[in-house]
């Protein structure tokens, strides 16, 4: 097709190929090859499918391929960015091949198509392109080659057996499909040079010589016809026959006429009896040729061998034409829909559905009627290559899901992860849950399924995920509160007496704990104690002390409070105190001092100290307080005593108690409903509020040790309730879809009563019954099949044979004979009858239908008859030796001595003994370990592996399993064991250990568990995690730098003791004034966990950070200023600037006389500025890094916590820690948090699919085939999960059937039986072999599909299986065909010397040999076929030497053949000398070089004035008798077209178009056509030029010169050298202009 090429539209044409190209790219990127976009501009490529693979050859291997993730960019990514809801598959099954499959597939190859130029190489302007050959048609063609599988039968049905082309690529190289081609030109036919003569076919009289020649290449195109292949003549010179002539004679058979009916009524003699087969009569025509073709009368041909004239009548059957009944209508084609995933179909992956109709045979074939025709023809139901079908009227499929099952904990965890965590704990964190996805029908509210293959694959939902199972709460608690004072409920205001009381410390609920999490410690902790006074009265002051009006110091009064307070310390009402004490309630006001300036000064009392014991018997505390001054003699004095205070204290006893308390009972219904509406209600369950109680009473329990105690111990006021509220959840009923369709039966038949001849139908969970709610009922049902018809037992049951009846010929009148008086070839007819069906049924499912006739034969008088063959005798026991049989002649033969002589009629038979043996013999390879479906074990355990197996007999044959007993089982079956997968183990995580230093500020603590057994078992365990090599995995998490224990240490300092100036610094005597010492005690505290504090060794606290005990102190003298100590350094602000001060102060206790300015006391308040890293410091918020993620008890992934720890740190280089208060005054409130969650990833093991159904047996054949099933991943082992099974796929072997095949040979000569030429048979061997080479029986080849067995009754099955055909010899004088030739090598065509292409043509002929009476024949034969070749041959003229100005000149092949129209006419140089004028002179001749020379033994003379031959003279002038030329090669010796010497060659028939080169006569002289009277005039015309020439010369100095010369001898041929050179030459022979 021409395109018009302006700039315009070459501009839209490459427009338009940007967008096609952009709009290829965009299908491609979206369903090419499932390579899917995902919205964020991923997707996924796939490599090519590798090699399939898998142990056993046949249907079910495993291919794979790479799939990767990939931006549209073209960068790799990671596959967790593309679309994990679309991933292609990676796997899928494929075929197996092995070398016994290489007669089961085959390439199908559809023919070439045209050869297209390339569209930039055609001219537009070029009118005729079209009509281009040879080099301008150069292009490509393309063709389609497909995968067949070929059926064992002779029936093949490519259209149902389209695979994979990768099976075939296994076994034959595969066709290639684009080839460089080109469109050749006009073809001529080449063919061979001829044979030589064959001999003649007569030594006498009249006789014949033949030769024939073969096609070389056939003509095409318009190219000339090949010229005939043979040449016929009659020979010469062969003398007469003397006497008569010998001939020799042939019967010619004619063929046999219709069957046709006996001119009798009697149906007896017709038939033979009441449903028998019509038998009738047919003759044929017999003559008797001679051997030069005449027709002579019959009797001639009886001599020698022949006694008998052939029959000319026989029985026959009468023709009964098959007929059929009209066709079914077509069954319907499925709608035809789009493919779910998008893709348009291709040759390979069109559906396979086919529409089916049939017709029943009315009437089977009898005789030589016409066969049945095909009775059963399917069509498939595909779409065009390359057609994306229309949506229109086809329903649209979605996925749909089932709700989620139970989140399964335990399915991420190992076996013994799960024992060991669910003994004490309820299984909780990530886990595994699952549903059911299936296809509906969109809109479909019943949710029925359909098979999935109906819905996009890609878009499938995952049916397995991960969930996570809320660990359930544990109960929080507060930290214990302080110890109470000891409470007692038996106090009353009449006990006077001494009560038992406990001390009590409670915590508060935090956090109330789930159901199955850690139950609430208990709350309440007792401490026995006694009671000594159940009520006092408390004082407290609340102002200062007020002097009398004028005065600075003295005696004052204070205000205070005064309560009741109870056993605790806890205000009660005055009543009790004043019930109960004696004594009065004290005063409100109460007297006070304050210090004048020489009395006594003492410090406020101090705090207790801590006891000296924490528990027990008890210790003591005390408080102190000191002299700051002394007084001046006369003032108030100083007091010697009451410095210090002590009292009892901690006499409790060091054991706790505590209520025990039990677990809850089931919560129990109760008749109050909570906000339930009432369609959620369900009959019979109320949900709602209940009840709970404690299983048992709770019990009075020793802290320590956690053992019962006397409930005494325990005080009632905090006793646990025995009962509580509780919630009950509200039941859910299972919900289930609609059934779907019922499964497809069994294409197999049922094994013996067929009870497992099922058909089933599915339905899915759509929402799971929780809390009680109504089960789920069952999801799959099942039904019996209807037994197909093919599984029933159709037999042809004949009837017996009739009698034999021959046909004989009285007066001319052909008879069927009834009696015993007749001999001859007759018939014998049976009845077939069917059971239990009809016809059809037989003709589908039997075995080959019996046939109804059989020729017979009844011996005449002079022929032998013999009894039937006697029994083999025995062999000896070791089964060597003989075995013999005999018959004997019977009836009248028995005196026939001919017949009893052995030599001419066996009546001994002898064969080798040979005992069959049966063995049953292993074949193929073992199957995998095939597990028990049931396995508790799942993929490991004990299993079997089965092994075919064949019973074949001594010679290696296989024969029917029976023959090797009936008990013996077709498989060895051997105990096999899958070693199960050992996860990695580990021990429980440590208790954490303690708080170690990382940092100067932060520690850590650390846990541990350790590797207790590694995977095993071909590591499909769970692996193990990360560890540091010496089998320990490690956990940290933060912590604060102090001691770790649930025990406190810190420092406790007491009061500053008295400033003592009795030592060396402090002046001889002196009381007041500089120079003193002060001590005081510091002790290291001990914080029990009860509360109770306590003394300890100080090596318990921190030395460095020990308060100091001592320090130089001065003593005021009296009259002097008292101050207290200076109280804590106020703090600086936070950008610590030099304008910035911190201050401390203190408090005056004495104080100076008013009028005594000059002795004021020192300042109450001392400032400091603030200096930045001096003593001021900036602040910030410091966290650490995140602890390890800490999971829950109970479980091993999902959801977990993670802390980290928070400081105030110093904004310097040291970044001291310091106390959090500073941050907290200074800074923002740190709001990010400190406990954070986390994600623990579950070991999630590889999930694989059910295994699917084992694969026919039936598909394939060979000892290595089996059944198989496969398995997909479902789920990639993720986080440690135990890895994938690397068996996806099991073999199992079929019953070991070896592969069988027609074998056909070529069809033999035509062979006459009854007469010598005429109508004759020639035959083929058909067998069904085995694929070793051993003929079998022919049932293993036809197979078991229907109508194959009975190919004798269609006509496909005759033509593809016949074995004898009827032919024609040639008598003699008729037309005859010589053998096929060779075939020729492969021509192809060839562009500058290489081949275009891959294919070629191949030729062979047969030539039609002509009778020499002159008869028409039919012409020559020639066939072709296609080729693959590689050779381009060349085709050059070839040229013989010169003899006598003649060379034989011939076309020949590169490869040395000559062939004859190959090359061109009017490139073919001449044969023949041209010589102008003609040679005329007597023994002369026109040599090569166009002059005239004489033959050998004569002397040229040359005539002195031309320089032209004269004369050739004999020297000796003596006259030659023999041969001109004795030398001149034999095939000169012969006219060149090899007519020889024989007689006119006959019947030559040249093409009208073109002869041969052989037969064409040497070419003229070209001068030949010219008058004489013109080669004279020419002659005087160049005698004058030469006059001219010479007149010239002689004007010449030169030519003055030569003339001086002596004169030369008279000129030879030499001479006129000088006168005759090339360009004279040319002019003489008129090659250039004069």
């Amino acid at each position: 097709m021409s395109l018009p090429r302006t700039g315009l539209n070459m501009e839209y044409l490459a427009m338009g190929s940007v967008l096609l190209f952009c709009m290829e790219l965009s299908l491609f990127a979206l369903v090419n090859g499932g390579d899917v976009v995902s919205p964020s501009g991923y997707l996924w490529i796939t490599g090519k499918w590798g090699k399939c693979q898998g142990d056993q050859c046949g249907y079910g291997g495993t291919q794979n391929r790479a799939m990767w993730c990939e931006h549209i960019e073209g960068w790799t990514a990671k596959s967790s960015d593309c679309d994990l809801m679309s991933v292609p598959e990676r796997e899928r099954t494929c075929f197996k091949v092995c070398a016994e499959h290489a007669e089961l597939f085959e390439w199908q190859v559809e023919e070439w198509g045209p050869c297209e130029r390339d569209v930039d190489e055609i001219v537009v302007e070029s009118p005729t392109s079209s009509d281009a050959c040879g080099e301008k048609s150069l292009g490509f063609q393309y063709r389609k080659v497909k995968c067949v599988e070929k059926s064992t039968t002779y029936i093949q049905r490519p259209h149902e057996s389209f695979i994979s082309n990768e099976v075939c690529r296994e076994l034959h190289p595969e066709p290639i499909i684009s080839q460089e081609c080109i469109t050749p030109c006009a073809q001529d036919c080449i063919v061979t040079q001829f044979t030589p003569w064959t001999e003649c076919t007569s030594t006498c009289g009249n006789g014949t010589q033949t030769r024939t020649r073969r096609v070389v290449l056939p003509p095409s195109r318009g190219g000339w016809q090949c010229l005939p292949l043979s040449q016929t003549r009659v020979c010469e010179d062969i003398p007469l026959c003397e006497g008569e002539q010998v001939y020799t004679y042939s019967f010619k058979i004619g063929p046999w006429g219709e069957c046709e009916r006996f001119e009798t009524e009697d149906p007896e003699v017709m038939i033979g009896g009441r449903g028998f087969p019509l038998i009738g009569m047919q003759n044929r025509d017999i003559w008797c040729i001679q051997s030069d073709g005449a027709e002579v009368k019959l009797s001639k041909c009886l001599t020698g061998h022949r006694s008998r004239y052939p029959a000319k009548y026989q029985a026959c059957i009468i023709t009964q034409n098959c007929e059929v009944s009209q066709w079914s209508d077509w069954s319907s084609c499925p709608v035809m829909c789009p493919h779910p995933d998008g893709i348009t179909y291709t040759s390979q992956d069109r559906p396979t559905a086919y529409r089916i109709r049939s017709r029943q045979v009315e009437q089977l074939s009898l005789g030589a009627g016409k066969l049945c025709p095909n009775l059963e023809e399917r069509q498939p139901c595909r779409i065009e290559e390359g057609v994306t079908i229309s949506t229109e009227g086809c329903p649209r499929y979605t996925w749909h899901t089932g709700g989620w099952s139970e989140c399964s904990v335990s399915a991420v965890m190992s076996q013994r992860q799960a024992v060991e965590y669910a003994k004490n704990r309820t299984l909780c964190g990530g886990g595994l849950h699952k549903r059911h996805v299936y296809c509906i029908r969109m809109n479909d509210t019943v949710f029925t399924p359909v098979p999935d293959e109906l819905c996009e694959s890609s878009s499938k939902p995952p049916s397995n995920g991960e969930c996570s199972v809320p660990c359930p709460k544990d109960c929080k608690v507060s930290a214990w509160g302080p110890w109470s004072g000891c409470k007692t409920t038996s106090c009353s205001v009449q006990s006077y007496k001494r009560e038992k009381g406990h001390r009590i410390r409670t915590r508060d609920i935090m956090m109330q704990p789930d159901i199955g999490g850690q139950e609430c410690p208990h709350l309440a902790e007792f401490l026995p104690c006694d009671i000594h006074m159940c009520y006092e009265w408390a004082m407290e002051p609340i102002e200062e002390c007020i002097i009398k009006t004028g005065d600075y110091c003295g005696e004052g009064t204070q205000q205070h409070r005064v309560t009741c307070v109870g056993p605790d310390r806890t205000p009660v009402s005055d009543r009790d105190c004043a019930s109960t004490i004696s004594e009065d309630k004290p005063m409100v006001e109460q007297p006070c001092t304050i210090p004048c300036p020489d009395d006594c000064v003492l410090t406020e009392w101090g705090p207790w100290s801590a006891c000296s014991q924490s528990c027990g018997k008890g210790g003591t505390e005390t408080r102190r307080r000191s002299i700051l001054a002394r007084n001046k003699p006369g003032s108030k004095e100083c007091p010697d005593e009451e410095l210090v205070e002590e009292r009892l204290c901690n006499s409790h006893s060091c054991v706790g108690f505590a209520w025990m308390a039990t677990g809850w009972t089931a919560c129990q219904s109760v008749n109050t409903a909570y906000h339930i509406p009432p369609n959620h209600l369900i009959e019979g369950i109320t949900c709602g509020v209940g009840r709970q109680t404690r299983i048992q009473e709770s019990v009075c329990v020793r802290v320590s040790n956690f053992k019962e105690a006397p409930d005494k111990r325990c005080s009632d006021m905090n006793k646990p309730p025995i009962s509580q509220q509780c919630k009950i959840p509200c039941p859910t009923d299972c919900e289930v879809s609609e059934f779907g369709e019922w499964s497809p039966c069994p294409e197999t038949c049922p094994e013996g009563r067929g009870d497992n001849f099922f058909q089933t139908r599915q339905r899915y969970i759509l929402k799971h019954a929780v809390s009680g709610g109504a089960v789920c009922p069952a999801l799959t049902e099942n039904r019996l099949c209807i037994v197909p018809s093919h599984c029933f037992k159709f037999n042809w049951i004949p009837s017996d044979w009739s009698l034999c009846k021959p046909v004989s010929e009285e007066n001319g009148i052909p008879r069927l004979n009834e009696d015993d008086q007749k001999c001859g070839m007759g018939l014998k007819t049976r009845e077939r009858r069917l059971y239990p069906y009809g016809v059809d049924e037989c003709l589908k499912y039997s075995g080959p239908m019996p046939a109804s006739s059989e020729p017979c034969h009844l011996p005449c008088d002079d022929d032998c008859e013999f009894k039937e063959w006697g029994k083999w005798t025995d062999c000896q026991n070791n089964c060597q030796g003989e075995q013999i049989r005999r018959r004997k002649s019977s009836g009248k033969s028995r005196k026939k001595a001919e017949c009893n002589d052995g030599s001419n009629h066996a009546l001994i038979e002898y064969r080798s003994c040979t005992c069959p043996t049966f063995e049953l013999v292993p074949a193929g390879r073992e199957s995998n370990c095939i597990l028990n479906a049931n396995s508790a074990l799942g993929d490991c355990g004990f299993g079997l592996r089965y092994r075919a197996r064949q019973c074949r007999d001594e010679n290696e044959r296989i024969m029917p399993f029976s023959y090797c007993g009936s008990d013996s089982e077709e498989f060895t079956k051997s105990v096999c064991d899958i070693a199960c997968p050992r996860d990695c183990q580990l021990s429980p995580w440590s208790e954490w250990g303690e708080c170690s230093q990382v940092t100067e500020s932060v520690g850590q603590r650390t846990r541990r568990r350790e590797i207790l057994d590694r995977p095993r078992n071909g590591n499909n365990g769970r692996p193990c995690p990360a560890h540091d090599g010496e089998g320990y995995l490690y956990e940290n998490k933060p912590c604060q730098l102090f001691n770790d224990s649930n025990v406190e240490y810190y420092w406790s300092a007491e009061m500053w003791r008295e400033c003592n100036l009795d030592y060396n610094n402090a002046p001889e005597n002196a009381t007041c004034g500089s120079g003193g010492f002060q001590r005081r005690t510091v002790r290291c505290i001990m914080k029990s966990p009860s509360g109770f504090m306590g003394w300890t060794n100080h090596s318990m606290c921190d030395l460095d950070s020990k308060p100091e005990e001592t320090r130089e102190c001065t003593k005021p003298c009296p009259g002097e200023c008292v101050v207290s100590e200076w109280g804590e350094w106020s703090i600086c602000p936070g950008n610590c600037n030099l304008v910035s001060f911190r201050h401390r102060t203190r408090e005056i206790i004495r104080e100076l006389p008013p009028e005594e300015e000059e002795n004021l006391c020192l300042d109450e308040m001392e400032q400091q500025q603030c200096m930045l890293g001096i003593n001021c410091y900036e602040y910030v918020w410091n966290v650490t890094a995140w602890s390890t993620c800490e999971l829950k008890p109970g479980a091993v992934c999902g959801e977990g916590t993670m802390t980290r720890i928070l400081q105030c740190k110093e904004k310097n280089e040291a970044g001291n820690v310091v106390d959090m208060s500073y941050c907290e005054e200074r800074l923002a409130p740190f709001n990010q948090p400190l406990e954070g969650k986390c994600h623990v990833g579950c070991s999630i093991d590889c999930l694989l699919s059910e295994w699917s159904q084992w694969t026919k047996c039936s598909d394939v054949c060979g000892p290595d085939v089996g059944q198989v099933r496969t398995r997909k991943v479902l789920r990639e082992p993720a986080v440690l999960g135990r890895p994938c099974s690397t068996q996806l796929q099991q073999q199992r072997p079929c019953k070991a059937m070896p592969c069988f095949q027609w074998v056909m040979s070529e069809w033999s000569e035509c062979i006459a039986q009854d007469g010598d030429c005429g109508m004759g048979i020639r035959t083929r061997n058909l067998s069904c072999t085995r694929n070793d080479g051993i003929v079998v029986e022919e049932s293993f080849c036809i197979g078991n599909k229907p109508y194959n067995s009975n190919f004798n009754v269609t006509e496909e099955g005759m033509e593809l299986l016949e074995r004898t055909q009827l032919c024609t010899i040639p008598c003699p004088g008729e037309c005859q065909h010589t053998q096929w030739s060779p075939w020729s090598k492969c021509h192809v065509y060839c562009h500058q010397g290489r081949p275009i292409g891959s294919e070629g043509i191949e030729a062979r002929s047969k030539a039609a040999l002509e009778s020499y009476q002159g008869t028409t024949c039919p012409g020559d034969k020639i066939n072709t076929r296609p080729c693959n070749g590689n050779t381009c041959y060349q085709f050059t003229w070839e040229m013989g030497p010169w003899i006598l100005g003649h060379r034989d000149v011939w076309c020949q092949r590169s490869d040395k053949l000559n062939v004859t129209g190959a090359c061109s006419i009017e490139d073919k140089p001449s044969s023949d000398a041209i010589c102008e004028p003609l040679c005329t002179v007597p023994h002369s001749y026109c040599s090569q070089t166009g002059d005239c020379e004489c033959t050998k033994n004569y002397d040229p003379k040359f005539s002195e004035f031309t320089g032209k031959l004269s004369d050739c003279s004999d020297p000796e002038w003596m006259p030659k008798i023999e041969d001109p030329d004795p030398d001149m090669p034999p095939y000169r010796k012969t006219p060149s077209d090899g007519s020889g010497s024989g007689g006119p060659v006959i019947n030559i028939k040249p093409d009208p178009k073109k002869t041969d080169e052989d037969e064409k006569p040497s070419e003229k002289n070209v001068f030949g056509a010219i008058p004489v009277w013109a080669f004279a005039i020419g002659g005087v015309f160049i005698v004058f030029i030469l006059c001219l020439i010479i007149a010239s010369c002689c004007a010449c100095r030169s030519c003055r010169k030569k003339e001086e010369q002596p004169k030369k001898k008279e000129p030879t041929t030499d001479d006129f050298a000088i006168y005759w050179d090339e360009t004279a030459k040319k002019r003489y022979n008129g090659e250039v202009d004069l």
